[in-house]
Formats: C-alpha cells, sequence, structure tokens
C-alpha cells in the first residue's frame, strides 16, 4: 500500500513542476510582434538583435532588438535600415 502512495505521490509532484514550469516558461505558438516599427533604431541603443525567420508558427519574419534599458522593439524587416542592418549582421558571420 505504501509503494502505491510513493508513486502517486512522485507522479503528482512531476505533474506539479511541468505545470510550474509551463506557466514560467510559455511556449510560443504564434508570432512574438504584435505590432512592428520602421522607425530607426540607432546602434548605441542595442543590446540584442533576435532575428525569428517565417516558419509553422508565424508566417512572417520577426526582428526583435532588446534596447540596453531592457525594452524590447520589433522592427519592420522591409524598412530599409533594417535590411542593412540584417545584411551587416550576415556579413560578420
Amino acid at each position: 500500500m505504501r509503494a502505491k502512495h510513493l508513486v502517486f505521490f512522485w507522479v503528482l509532484c512531476l505533474a506539479c513542476h511541468i505545470t510550474v514550469a509551463d506557466i514560467f516558461e510559455p511556449v510560443h505558438l504564434g508570432c512574438k510582434c504584435l505590432r512592428v516599427t520602421s522607425q530607426f533604431i540607432r546602434l548605441a541603443k542595442y543590446e540584442r538583435v533576435e532575428i525569428f525567420p517565417a516558419g509553422l508558427a508565424c508566417k512572417k519574419m520577426e526582428i526583435i532588438i532588446t534596447l540596453k534599458d531592457g525594452a524590447k522593439v520589433c522592427v519592420s524587416p522591409t524598412a530599409r535600415w533594417v535590411q542593412n542592418l540584417l545584411r551587416m549582421l550576415h556579413e560578420r558571420q
């Protein structure tokens, strides 16, 4: 009888752990950017640039620039300055 209780306890703990992990690390099903901007952002303000190609979750390419103050900005991949930025990043690699 105790073995059943122990197994049930471990299964319950595992289920709770998975549920909590899903709350804090959600799976992104869909596009990350609700709005995009074409407004120029100076390179000096960049902390990181993330590029998400079009795929099953989101039909369009998404580019997210994290600024040094922690703000995240979704930029339009069709903006001329963004295309120049992508070209520059590609040449660096």
